[in-house]
């Protein structure tokens, strides 16, 4: 589904997105943790959620953001797994309860078995 076709919320709350992302970002850069490699990690490493995200839309508009995107999900996932881990960990106990107490109506997320989109 594409967010042109309309499929995006009118109750997102952008304000407290972009603050939740500057500062998930922000903690990236202070622990030296590529945010990409972080989320790609969480959706395909070692220790994803049980059930495994079933798929992560991740998009390009160029060749070279293909190969950054490979080059993250090796970094996540396969070269420095154990690093990757243990700031999946750190991050989660950094945000993990904001996030989950975030309403689900104000942000991207859609929970496939409930709504048809």
């Amino acid at each position: 589904v594409s967010l042109r076709q309309g499929a995006v919320k009118s109750s997102l709350e952008l304000p407290a997105l972009i603050d939740l992302a500057q500062r998930a970002r922000s903690w990236c850069i202070e622990h030296d943790v590529d945010f990409r490699a972080l989320a790609l990690h969480f959706a395909a490493g070692p220790g994803a959620p049980s059930p495994p995200i079933s798929s992560s839309l991740v998009g390009a508009r160029f060749a070279s953001e293909i190969e950054e995107l490979v080059e993250s999900l090796l970094l996540g996932c396969v070269t420095e797994v154990e690093k990757f881990s243990t700031a999946a960990e750190e991050f989660e106990s950094a945000f993990g309860a904001e996030i989950k107490n975030f309403n689900p109506d104000a942000h991207f997320y859609y929970d496939k078995t409930k709504i048809e989109l």
